[in-house]
């Protein structure tokens, strides 16, 4: 698979989160908007809305085998990823 192809995959990958969440945040603000509603205009009464997502079997199993080909591959680390040391504790 050529390096382009990859970033296009990403690409894929990184709209349908964005997908995903915009219908969450979307149902999220019609209950919000809706909240104080008992009834709508043909008089039944308003259900909260939820966003439901699922996986596409082979999506998640192409994902699977994309991330075992690339596991282990970053055996080295720069020095200025290791960890910090910590912080001194202060008394309350």
């Amino acid at each position: 698979m050529p390096i382009g192809s990859h970033f296009i995959q990403a690409f894929r990958v990184a709209s349908r989160g964005l997908a995903a969440q915009r219908a969450s945040l979307g149902a999220a603000t019609e209950n919000l908007a809706n909240a104080g509603v008992s009834a709508k205009a043909d008089g039944q009464t308003y259900r909260q809305k939820r966003a439901v997502q699922s996986v596409q079997p082979n999506i998640e199993s192409r994902f699977s085998r994309m991330l075992s080909r690339f596991s282990g591959v970053a055996r080295t680390t720069d020095q200025g990823h290791l960890p910090t040391p910590a912080l001194p504790h202060t008394a309350n």
